[in-house]
């Protein structure tokens, strides 16, 4: 009886460990996106998707997180006095991209954004809440995949999610000109067959939603390690070797040192601490006018 209850409380311990190993491993790499200020006295005119009042930097990156926002527009609360509204937390689903063509002045505001290297986003393509992507039509092998993917700044994409595969599976069927519209996306399982990974080593076992075709994985056809998403949100294997377009998801970044927006040359910042630089140039305006006013009505 005792060497049973032994081998019971060994069992569960391994199982138990186990349970805590796999969950490590799933938790090491969830996303939790770094904004970095972009500008300073401007905001973005994107699309707010939800806004609130915060007393600090901090609290308004975690709100953002919460929302899935992509950036903000955060305005601190010594600068309450010359806003418009109370909010001064700004959620946007999309970032500015290129050269930040919808940044618009304002003194009370300051723009963050998880993708501060604009030029490394020109020629990205924004879905909400999600990321930034883009398509390499041209085709090649997954490995010349994975490597086109990198030169431009991103990774073959994630698609492990519904949201995403639903997403991303439109943007092919939307930018793609072939009859087969299938791109290679960021799981393979090249290493150890029937164990699917992302580039980043997250296992697919990790995660709860699948989008195989039918038939897919094909366990016969051994030399299929690589993934496609097509344009009926669906995954599928095929040979490595095959050449067939790359769905690229742009890694977040920081700002350069110095950002040319059109004719204003900026010095980029960190998110370190709040901004007042802009607040006291709207208090010298502010007693500029008024010393104007009086002069004027003086005269």
């Amino acid at each position: 009886m005792h060497s049973l209850k032994l081998v019971l409380y060994i069992f569960l311990f391994a199982s138990s460990v186990r349970l805590i190993s796999s969950r490590s491993l799933c938790e090491i790499y969830d996303r939790h996106l770094k904004y970095y200020k972009v500008r300073d006295c401007y905001k973005s005119n994107i699309p707010v998707i939800s806004w609130t009042r915060t007393s600090n930097l901090q609290d308004c990156m975690e709100f953002t997180r919460q929302r899935n926002g992509l950036a903000f527009n955060f305005s601190p609360e010594e600068a309450s006095n010359y806003r418009n509204f109370s909010q001064n937390c700004h959620v946007l689903g999309c970032p500015e991209t290129k050269n930040g063509i919808t940044l618009v002045a304002d003194l009370t505001f300051d723009y963050y954004s998880a993708y501060g290297n604009l030029s490394m986003t020109e020629n990205s393509t924004c879905i909400k809440s999600i990321g930034l992507f883009g398509l390499i039509e041209e085709k090649h092998n997954y490995n010349r995949s994975t490597e086109k993917c990198q030169n431009i700044g991103a990774h073959l994409a994630n698609v492990l999610s519904e949201i995403r595969t639903n997403h991303l599976s439109q943007y092919i069927n939307d930018t793609l000109q072939d009859w087969y519209k299938v791109a290679y996306i960021g799981l393979n399982d090249i290493n150890e067959e029937g164990n699917f990974r992302t580039l980043n080593g997250s296992k697919l076992s990790c995660f709860r939603y699948r989008a195989w075709g039918p038939g897919h994985p094909r366990s016969k056809h051994r030399n299929e390690d690589c993934v496609v998403l097509d344009s009926d949100r669906m995954w599928r294997v095929v040979k490595c070797s095959s050449k067939l377009p790359a769905l690229c998801e742009f890694y977040p970044s920081q700002p350069l040192e110095n950002v040319d927006f059109g004719n204003i040359s900026y010095h980029g910042n960190s998110s370190n601490g709040q901004n007042g630089t802009c607040i006291s140039k709207q208090i010298t305006k502010d007693l500029n006018l008024t010393i104007f006013r009086r002069e004027y009505l003086r005269n």
